[in-house]
Protein backbone atom coordinates (compact mmCIF):
# COMPACT_ATOMS: atom_id res chain seq x y z
CA UNK A 1 0.00 0.00 0.00
CA UNK A 2 2.87 2.13 0.82
CA UNK A 3 4.40 1.62 -2.56
CA UNK A 4 0.69 2.45 -4.52
CA UNK A 5 0.15 5.94 -2.19
CA UNK A 6 4.00 6.69 -3.10
CA UNK A 7 3.31 5.87 -7.17
CA UNK A 8 -0.12 8.47 -6.89
CA UNK A 9 1.69 10.88 -5.85
CA UNK A 10 4.70 11.01 -8.01
CA UNK A 11 2.66 10.43 -10.72
CA UNK A 12 0.18 13.17 -9.78
CA UNK A 13 3.16 15.50 -9.57
CA UNK A 14 3.98 14.42 -12.69
CA UNK A 15 0.97 14.75 -14.32
CA UNK A 16 0.14 18.60 -13.17
CA UNK A 17 3.69 19.49 -14.36
CA UNK A 18 2.83 18.11 -18.05
CA UNK A 19 -0.63 19.98 -17.58
CA UNK A 20 1.34 23.10 -16.56
CA UNK A 21 4.05 22.62 -19.64
CA UNK A 22 1.21 22.56 -22.06
CA UNK A 23 -0.36 25.53 -21.05
CA UNK A 24 1.86 27.45 -21.47
CA UNK A 25 3.98 25.86 -24.32
CA UNK A 26 3.60 27.17 -27.67
CA UNK A 27 -0.04 25.51 -29.48
CA UNK A 28 2.00 23.93 -31.92
CA UNK A 29 4.58 22.11 -29.56
CA UNK A 30 1.35 21.29 -27.58
CA UNK A 31 -0.23 19.76 -30.89
CA UNK A 32 3.22 18.03 -31.63
CA UNK A 33 2.72 16.04 -28.20
CA UNK A 34 -0.72 14.94 -27.68
CA UNK A 35 -1.37 13.99 -32.10
CA UNK A 36 2.47 13.75 -32.85
CA UNK A 37 3.49 11.14 -30.56
CA UNK A 38 0.11 8.89 -30.61
CA UNK A 39 0.92 8.30 -34.02
CA UNK A 40 4.09 6.94 -34.35
CA UNK A 41 3.49 3.67 -35.18
CA UNK A 42 7.31 2.85 -34.89
CA UNK A 43 7.48 4.29 -31.20
CA UNK A 44 6.83 3.28 -28.04
CA UNK A 45 3.03 2.84 -28.31
CA UNK A 46 2.34 -0.94 -28.50
CA UNK A 47 -0.34 -3.32 -27.69
CA UNK A 48 2.01 -5.69 -25.84
CA UNK A 49 -0.16 -5.06 -23.16
CA UNK A 50 -2.81 -7.71 -22.26
CA UNK A 51 -5.19 -5.70 -21.31
CA UNK A 52 -5.64 -3.65 -24.23
CA UNK A 53 -9.10 -3.79 -25.29
CA UNK A 54 -11.42 -1.57 -27.83
CA UNK A 55 -12.25 1.04 -24.98
CA UNK A 56 -8.45 1.45 -24.22
CA UNK A 57 -7.93 2.38 -28.10
CA UNK A 58 -10.99 4.38 -28.79
CA UNK A 59 -9.94 6.62 -25.12
CA UNK A 60 -6.43 7.38 -26.36
CA UNK A 61 -8.04 8.33 -29.72
CA UNK A 62 -10.85 10.85 -28.19
CA UNK A 63 -9.01 12.31 -25.20
CA UNK A 64 -5.85 13.06 -27.53
CA UNK A 65 -8.28 14.56 -29.79
CA UNK A 66 -9.91 16.80 -27.42
CA UNK A 67 -6.72 17.95 -25.64
CA UNK A 68 -5.29 18.81 -28.93
CA UNK A 69 -8.55 20.81 -29.70
CA UNK A 70 -8.44 22.47 -26.38
CA UNK A 71 -4.65 23.68 -27.16
CA UNK A 72 -5.55 24.40 -30.67
CA UNK A 73 -8.29 26.86 -29.73
CA UNK A 74 -5.72 29.30 -28.23
CA UNK A 75 -4.70 29.94 -31.97
CA UNK A 76 -6.81 32.64 -33.33
CA UNK A 77 -7.12 31.24 -36.63
CA UNK A 78 -8.43 28.44 -35.51
CA UNK A 79 -11.06 29.55 -33.68
CA UNK A 80 -12.17 31.69 -37.07
CA UNK A 81 -12.59 28.33 -38.38
CA UNK A 82 -13.96 26.33 -35.74
CA UNK A 83 -17.06 26.67 -33.65
CA UNK A 84 -15.27 26.01 -30.09
CA UNK A 85 -18.52 25.30 -28.08
CA UNK A 86 -20.41 22.88 -30.21
CA UNK A 87 -17.06 20.72 -30.85
CA UNK A 88 -16.02 20.51 -27.51
CA UNK A 89 -19.33 19.27 -26.11
CA UNK A 90 -19.34 17.01 -28.74
CA UNK A 91 -16.37 15.51 -27.81
CA UNK A 92 -17.55 15.41 -23.80
CA UNK A 93 -20.01 13.53 -24.95
CA UNK A 94 -18.24 10.99 -26.18
CA UNK A 95 -16.13 10.81 -24.01
CA UNK A 96 -18.93 10.08 -21.18
CA UNK A 97 -20.76 8.26 -23.63
CA UNK A 98 -18.09 5.80 -24.87
CA UNK A 99 -17.72 4.43 -21.13
CA UNK A 100 -20.89 4.63 -20.41
CA UNK A 101 -21.34 2.36 -23.22
CA UNK A 102 -18.37 -0.16 -22.24
CA UNK A 103 -20.07 -0.69 -18.55
CA UNK A 104 -23.17 -1.23 -19.54
CA UNK A 105 -21.56 -4.15 -21.62
CA UNK A 106 -19.72 -5.22 -18.38
CA UNK A 107 -22.36 -5.01 -15.82
CA UNK A 108 -25.57 -4.11 -17.17
CA UNK A 109 -27.65 -0.98 -16.14
CA UNK A 110 -26.07 0.12 -13.32
CA UNK A 111 -26.48 3.02 -10.40
CA UNK A 112 -22.97 4.59 -12.50
CA UNK A 113 -24.60 3.56 -16.10
CA UNK A 114 -27.55 5.84 -15.03
CA UNK A 115 -25.41 8.36 -12.95
CA UNK A 116 -23.42 8.87 -16.63
CA UNK A 117 -26.55 9.64 -18.50
CA UNK A 118 -27.65 12.04 -15.76
CA UNK A 119 -24.51 13.78 -16.07
CA UNK A 120 -24.80 14.03 -20.12
CA UNK A 121 -28.19 15.70 -19.63
CA UNK A 122 -27.28 18.03 -16.83
CA UNK A 123 -24.26 19.13 -19.17
CA UNK A 124 -24.20 22.75 -19.65
CA UNK A 125 -24.55 23.52 -23.71
CA UNK A 126 -21.73 25.00 -25.47
CA UNK A 127 -22.85 28.78 -24.11
CA UNK A 128 -20.59 27.51 -21.48
CA UNK A 129 -17.38 27.58 -23.01
CA UNK A 130 -15.53 30.32 -24.22
CA UNK A 131 -11.82 29.94 -26.16
CA UNK A 132 -9.09 32.62 -26.23
CA UNK A 133 -5.44 32.67 -26.76
CA UNK A 134 -5.02 31.76 -23.16
CA UNK A 135 -6.92 28.60 -23.16
CA UNK A 136 -10.67 27.21 -22.78
CA UNK A 137 -13.11 28.00 -19.88
CA UNK A 138 -16.22 25.90 -19.45
CA UNK A 139 -17.88 27.11 -16.96
CA UNK A 140 -19.70 24.00 -15.10
CA UNK A 141 -20.41 23.45 -11.50
CA UNK A 142 -19.13 21.87 -8.64
CA UNK A 143 -21.81 19.74 -8.47
CA UNK A 144 -21.40 18.61 -11.93
CA UNK A 145 -17.61 18.01 -11.18
CA UNK A 146 -18.20 15.95 -8.46
CA UNK A 147 -20.51 14.01 -9.90
CA UNK A 148 -18.35 13.55 -13.10
CA UNK A 149 -15.18 12.24 -10.49
CA UNK A 150 -17.01 9.83 -8.39
CA UNK A 151 -18.56 8.67 -11.85
CA UNK A 152 -15.48 8.33 -13.24
CA UNK A 153 -13.66 6.93 -10.12
CA UNK A 154 -16.29 3.79 -9.89
CA UNK A 155 -15.94 3.06 -13.83
CA UNK A 156 -12.63 2.33 -13.56
CA UNK A 157 -12.93 0.43 -10.32
CA UNK A 158 -15.08 -1.59 -11.54
CA UNK A 159 -14.17 -1.71 -15.57
CA UNK A 160 -13.42 -5.37 -16.70
CA UNK A 161 -10.13 -6.07 -18.30
CA UNK A 162 -10.08 -9.63 -19.67
CA UNK A 163 -7.91 -10.99 -16.54
CA UNK A 164 -9.10 -8.27 -13.75
CA UNK A 165 -11.77 -6.20 -12.69
CA UNK A 166 -10.30 -2.72 -11.74
CA UNK A 167 -6.55 -2.88 -11.75
CA UNK A 168 -6.20 0.56 -12.59
CA UNK A 169 -7.95 2.15 -9.47
CA UNK A 170 -5.24 3.99 -8.63
CA UNK A 171 -4.52 5.63 -12.41
CA UNK A 172 -7.57 6.60 -11.68
CA UNK A 173 -6.78 8.89 -8.85
CA UNK A 174 -4.00 10.02 -10.49
CA UNK A 175 -6.38 11.63 -13.69
CA UNK A 176 -8.61 12.63 -11.55
CA UNK A 177 -7.05 14.34 -9.23
CA UNK A 178 -4.13 15.68 -11.10
CA UNK A 179 -7.15 18.21 -13.19
CA UNK A 180 -8.28 19.41 -9.65
CA UNK A 181 -4.82 20.17 -8.47
CA UNK A 182 -4.45 21.79 -11.56
CA UNK A 183 -7.85 23.80 -11.66
CA UNK A 184 -7.06 25.32 -8.50
CA UNK A 185 -10.34 27.43 -7.15
CA UNK A 186 -10.85 27.95 -11.09
CA UNK A 187 -14.18 25.52 -11.71
CA UNK A 188 -13.91 26.86 -16.07
CA UNK A 189 -10.40 25.28 -16.03
CA UNK A 190 -11.55 21.82 -15.21
CA UNK A 191 -12.32 20.53 -18.27
CA UNK A 192 -9.01 21.81 -20.26
CA UNK A 193 -6.72 20.46 -17.16
CA UNK A 194 -9.19 17.03 -17.13
CA UNK A 195 -8.52 16.67 -21.13
CA UNK A 196 -5.05 17.64 -21.23
CA UNK A 197 -4.47 15.36 -17.88
CA UNK A 198 -6.02 12.33 -19.13
CA UNK A 199 -4.13 12.59 -22.78
CA UNK A 200 -1.08 12.55 -20.84
CA UNK A 201 -1.72 9.92 -19.00
CA UNK A 202 -3.39 7.86 -21.40
CA UNK A 203 -0.67 8.08 -24.12
CA UNK A 204 1.81 7.02 -20.79
CA UNK A 205 -0.71 3.75 -20.42
CA UNK A 206 0.49 2.84 -23.58
CA UNK A 207 3.48 3.43 -23.58
CA UNK A 208 5.54 -0.68 -23.76
CA UNK A 209 7.59 1.02 -20.66
CA UNK A 210 4.39 1.45 -18.37
CA UNK A 211 3.41 -2.36 -18.93
CA UNK A 212 4.91 -3.51 -15.58
CA UNK A 213 6.00 -2.17 -12.05
CA UNK A 214 7.17 0.50 -11.03
CA UNK A 215 5.99 2.36 -14.18
CA UNK A 216 2.25 1.42 -13.31
CA UNK A 217 1.04 0.37 -10.47
CA UNK A 218 -1.98 -2.37 -10.93
CA UNK A 219 -4.17 -2.51 -8.08
CA UNK A 220 -6.61 -5.65 -8.54
CA UNK A 221 -6.65 -6.70 -5.10
CA UNK A 222 -8.63 -3.45 -3.95
CA UNK A 223 -11.63 -4.43 -6.02
CA UNK A 224 -14.88 -5.42 -3.59
CA UNK A 225 -18.16 -5.48 -5.24
CA UNK A 226 -19.84 -3.96 -1.97
CA UNK A 227 -17.49 -0.97 -2.36
CA UNK A 228 -18.39 -0.78 -6.32
CA UNK A 229 -22.12 -0.57 -5.30
CA UNK A 230 -21.34 1.90 -2.60
CA UNK A 231 -19.55 4.07 -5.23
CA UNK A 232 -21.94 3.22 -8.16
CA UNK A 233 -24.58 4.59 -5.49
CA UNK A 234 -22.69 7.73 -4.26
CA UNK A 235 -22.26 8.51 -8.43
CA UNK A 236 -26.07 8.04 -9.08
CA UNK A 237 -27.02 10.44 -5.61
CA UNK A 238 -24.36 13.21 -7.04
CA UNK A 239 -25.62 13.11 -10.85
CA UNK A 240 -29.54 13.60 -9.77
CA UNK A 241 -28.53 16.89 -7.85
CA UNK A 242 -26.31 18.11 -10.79
CA UNK A 243 -29.66 17.18 -12.91
CA UNK A 244 -31.85 19.40 -10.20
CA UNK A 245 -29.08 22.39 -10.09
CA UNK A 246 -29.15 22.47 -13.91
CA UNK A 247 -32.98 22.69 -13.54
CA UNK A 248 -33.02 25.63 -11.37
CA UNK A 249 -30.31 27.04 -13.30
CA UNK A 250 -31.68 26.33 -16.24
CA UNK A 251 -28.73 24.53 -18.19
CA UNK A 252 -28.10 21.67 -20.03
CA UNK A 253 -30.58 19.65 -21.77
CA UNK A 254 -32.69 19.61 -17.95
CA UNK A 255 -32.19 22.92 -18.17
CA UNK A 256 -34.09 23.21 -21.72
CA UNK A 257 -36.68 21.13 -20.93
CA UNK A 258 -37.54 23.55 -17.81
CA UNK A 259 -37.85 26.45 -19.65
CA UNK A 260 -40.02 24.90 -22.34
CA UNK A 261 -41.99 23.49 -19.55
CA UNK A 262 -42.41 27.34 -18.24
CA UNK A 263 -43.23 28.37 -21.53
CA UNK A 264 -45.74 26.15 -21.98
CA UNK A 265 -47.89 27.54 -18.77
CA UNK A 266 -47.05 30.98 -18.92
Amino acid sequence: MVTTIAWIAAATGLTVVGCWALRRSAPRWGLAVLWGLPLVAAGPWSTSDADFTWFSWVKLASVCLAAGMVVALRMPEVRRRIAAGPVLVAILVLNIGEAMVAEALDWGLTLNVLAAAGLLVALPGPRAIEATDDGVRFELSGLWIAGYSIWNLTFVYGHVYPDSIGPYTAFAIVHLGAPLLTMGRDRGRYMEARALALALLMMWRFSASASASPWMVRTPELFDPAVHELMSMMAAVVAVVAGLEAIVTERGVLGALARRGKGAWA
